[in-house]
């Protein structure tokens, strides 16, 4: 008897605590955890989410059941890792507790099927999104559960994009500089071109979106490609997928994202 009325009161110390945590999270800055285990989706969300002044980002290197209680402070818990051991206790906690949290998770399939978008909805997924997805119709989907606008407002308050390619290496710095300056996610990826062909003959700003730069050094025969919103693995598929409607060769140089330039290059 005595020993049930001690579970009885843990948890109703356990639910008071669950209580306060949530009364908490309606006079602080919004919550946001990524699970992953690519490099290139933690620098993303390194790059975009660091800069917003109403979000606090964390990224444990791994979630054992005893930091389980971590989820409890959370608002929106972004999950890439595939470790069943990881995503249903969390999922059973949301549910089981009935917390305001919301689930998102990235698929390793780069194609889904709506029979998957129902099972995760099904499992408690609040939105799946594919392995290569788009970071706008991503961050619009977070922005509307985390009730802030900050990155659309970062991609309206960019200067009109004119011209798709430019001569002008200062344009082109300048443009670099203005969605460094706005924190504004891009891939920038280099090719080399050599032909007896000018680089001018090939319709190459159909190869880019309206709001992309391309920039041609001629004097160093090298194509450079801002491409906004795009990681560099998906932007160089991308750009090679459509490359080859154009019967244009670019020999690969490298491929940096925003986060690259502003952490790690000099």
């Amino acid at each position: 008897m005595e020993s049930h009325k001690i579970d009885e009161s843990k948890n109703i110390l356990d639910e008071l605590v669950i209580l306060e945590k949530i009364k908490q999270k309606r006079t602080r800055n919004i919550q946001l955890m990524l699970l992953s285990d690519s490099e290139e989706i933690k620098k993303l969300h390194y790059y975009i989410f660091s800069s917003a002044d109403d979000v606090d980002y964390y990224t444990p290197e791994d979630l054992s059941a005893e930091d389980l209680s971590l989820v409890y402070d959370m608002d929106i818990v972004i999950n890439q890792k595939k470790d069943p051991q990881i995503r249903e206790p969390i999922l059973n906690l949301i549910q089981s507790h009935k917390l305001d949290l919301k689930f998102f998770e990235i698929s390793d399939q780069k194609y889904l099927r709506q029979k998957d978008h129902l099972m995760a909805h099904n499992s408690g997924v609040h939105k799946l999104f594919e392995k290569e997805f788009m970071i706008e119709e991503y961050m619009m989907s977070i922005e509307m559960f985390l009730k802030s606008n900050f990155y659309t407002k970062r991609l309206l308050s960019l200067k009109e994009n004119t011209e798709r390619i430019i001569n002008s290496s200062d344009l082109f710095e300048n443009r670099i500089k203005e969605l460094l300056e706005k924190r504004i996610y891009f891939s920038l990826i280099k090719y080399h071109y050599e032909s007896d062909l000018p680089i001018e003959s090939y319709n190459i700003q159909k190869i880019v979106r309206e709001y992309d730069t391309i920039y041609y050094d001629s004097n160093k025969g090298i194509v450079h490609f801002l491409i906004l919103n795009t990681t560099p693995t998906l932007g160089r598929r991308l750009i090679e997928d459509r490359m080859r409607h154009f019967s244009i060769y670019l020999e690969p140089i490298t491929a940096l994202s925003a986060f690259e330039l502003v952490f790690e290059e000099e």
